[in-house]
């Protein structure tokens, strides 16, 4: 090889070499809002999007309501209980439910707010079964079963109530509501299942499941895999059609941290993940990809994710209001960044 070929490789090489080093590096874009925006506060615990696309916001100081534009907050001079909103649901009449930390109950219908009832516990989470039956998962007071969630008025609205004495737990973090209509509870003593004929709660696992980290969340797929996330034990998959169970690690396998606090599917099919203190990953079949403050995210702490209509990423995060991220973009490089030629 003669010493021109040679230094014309070494050249090509080093021109992969940058090139390599800067899509590796590259940063991702977020349209951020916040207060300055109008967001009722920038701690965002949760997100729903209703029948019209207008997009729900739970923060610290109340409910926003948020049409791409502008938005409109909600407190308790509008007749929303006290404390921040924790959790959103939206009913088939397009009715806003909305769960407070300090034990509130309160719901959106028909243009008027008002408080459906207070607990002495968190609400932590809603879910709807296949009976139309809603369900409100709480911090310390175990679940509400609402019968008739429908019905305009409150004073009519019939409830029971579960704690630990019933087979649950005092406390459960998410309701989740599988695709063969059994209602899982996550709670500080694993996950669990109701049976509606025994109206009596029992364990729920699949085959290697671990036990020992706290399970935060829960998602099954459209494929019928279930996703967990866990307290400093990492991402854990089920998949159905094999049978088999894997563990996804912060130091192993990449993903943004082992603390995992929020999970959601997109159009694709690929999970992705918030967690506390590392910002997100995407599980896909093929590649974990993971956005932090390193590449673009402006808030490692992601309380709430969710896939809007148009396929775009709604973030909720602890400082730094609502992120919207709207989807991967390739970088072109020509000879206005130093190449020799365009071809």
């Amino acid at each position: 090889m003669s010493f021109k070929t040679l230094y014309f490789h070494q050249i090509i090489f080093l021109i992969l070499f940058i090139f390599i080093k800067t899509v590796s590096a590259q940063h991702y874009h977020f349209d951020v809002y916040s207060v300055k925006e109008g967001l009722a506060q920038s701690s965002v615990h949760t997100i729903q999007q209703d029948a019209k696309g207008l997009v729900w916001l739970g923060t610290a100081s109340g409910l926003s309501k948020f049409d791409g534009k502008d938005f409109f907050n909600y407190t308790t001079e509008n007749g929303l209980a006290d404390g921040a909103v924790k959790t959103i649901f939206i009913d088939s009449t397009n009715s806003v439910w909305t769960g407070h930390i300090d034990g509130g109950v309160s719901r959106v219908i028909n243009g008027k707010t008002e408080v459906v009832f207070n607990l002495k516990a968190d609400i932590t989470g809603f879910g709807l079964d296949s009976e139309n039956h809603l369900w409100i998962s709480t911090f310390k007071e175990g679940a509400i079963q609402i019968l008739n969630p429908s019905h305009s008025n409150k004073d009519s609205i019939v409830f029971k109530q579960y704690k630990g004495q019933d087979g649950l737990s005092d406390v459960v973090y998410q309701v989740v509501t599988l695709q063969n209509g059994t209602v899982c509870f996550v709670t500080d003593v694993g996950v669990k299942q109701f049976n509606s004929q025994k109206t009596e709660f029992s364990n729920f696992g699949v085959k290697d499941m671990p036990y020992y980290f706290q399970i935060t969340c829960m998602l099954e797929t459209t494929n019928g895999d279930l996703w967990f996330g866990s307290y400093n034990g990492g991402l854990y998959h089920y998949q159905q059609a094999t049978n088999q169970f894997k563990i996804y690690d912060y130091l192993k396998d990449g993903i943004a941290a082992n603390w995992i606090t929020t999970l959601t599917e997109d159009k694709q099919g690929a999970v992705w993940v918030g967690t506390w203190g590392g910002g997100l990953s995407k599980m896909s079949s093929n590649q974990i990809i993971t956005i932090s403050s390193q590449n673009g995210l402006v808030d490692n702490n992601i309380r709430s994710l969710l896939i809007d209509r148009e396929g775009n990423l709604l973030i909720g995060t602890k400082e730094n209001g609502l992120l919207v991220f709207k989807g991967f973009q390739f970088l072109s490089y020509d000879k206005t960044n130093g190449l020799n030629d365009d071809q």
